[in-house]
């Protein structure tokens, strides 16, 4: 029972996603010029690939190219794919913690069908289903004092970047320079600009973040 509700509950919220529609195309924006329409018409053109339905191309993407009516398709799309997202994986999680419980209940049952050849003093048996048997174990570490093993059993490890203090060094190198220049000391500002902090890394480029609130 506790299955067949779940798949409901992954229906209900699919169900609910598939009204999703873009609204459909406004007229052209003219404040456009010729460069940036012809790079919005071969936007226009990527987001294309994103949908299989025909319908939706034509009433949506097609005509004149209105960029808020490819943002609002847009945002539509992602909508659409961050509910489904949400169901497959709440569906998912369940199936993950049955296969969880079966697998606890399979290592208890070989624990249980191990006690009773135990008990019977049997090393093999055989079943109809199967056959099942005792065998001596491979050998294997038990306790370690490691302060005691010399030191010939011990790998040489590789050294590994702490890539996390470089980036707070190079950070707390640029904040050294925007404090700098914000008291107006121009000297102090150029003279840490010519110092390599962590020399062989570097910041990468400065980068604007695509953020969406919904409304």
């Amino acid at each position: 029972m506790r299955q067949n509700s779940d798949h409901s509950v992954t229906l209900a919220v699919v169900e609910s996603v598939q009204n999703l529609k873009p609204s459909p195309s406004s007229p052209i924006d003219r404040r456009l010029t010729p460069q940036k329409l012809a790079q919005a018409e071969s936007l226009r053109k990527e987001i294309e690939t994103l949908t299989s339905d025909e319908e939706v191309v034509r009433d949506t993407l097609e005509g004149e190219v209105d960029l808020d009516g490819l943002i609002d398709f847009l945002l539509a799309d992602i909508g659409h794919n961050e509910a489904m997202i949400a169901a497959i994986k709440a569906q998912s999680e369940t199936i993950l913690n049955r296969a969880a419980r079966l697998e606890r209940r399979t290592e208890m049952a070989r624990g249980f069908a191990r006690k009773a050849l135990e008990i019977a003093g049997w090393t093999s048996r055989e079943r109809p289903l199967g056959t099942v048997s005792l065998a001596p174990k491979a050998p294997a570490l038990g306790e370690l004092d490691e302060s005691k093993i010399p030191t010939d059993f011990w790998k040489e490890q590789a050294p590994k970047l702490d890539r996390g203090a470089v980036l707070d060094a190079l950070k707390a190198h640029l904040a050294a320079i925007r404090a700098a220049v914000e008291r107006g000391d121009t000297a102090e500002a150029n003279r840490l600009k010519q110092q390599d902090p962590v020399p062989g890394a570097k910041l990468a480029p400065p980068a604007q973040v695509f953020k969406i609130r919904k409304g």
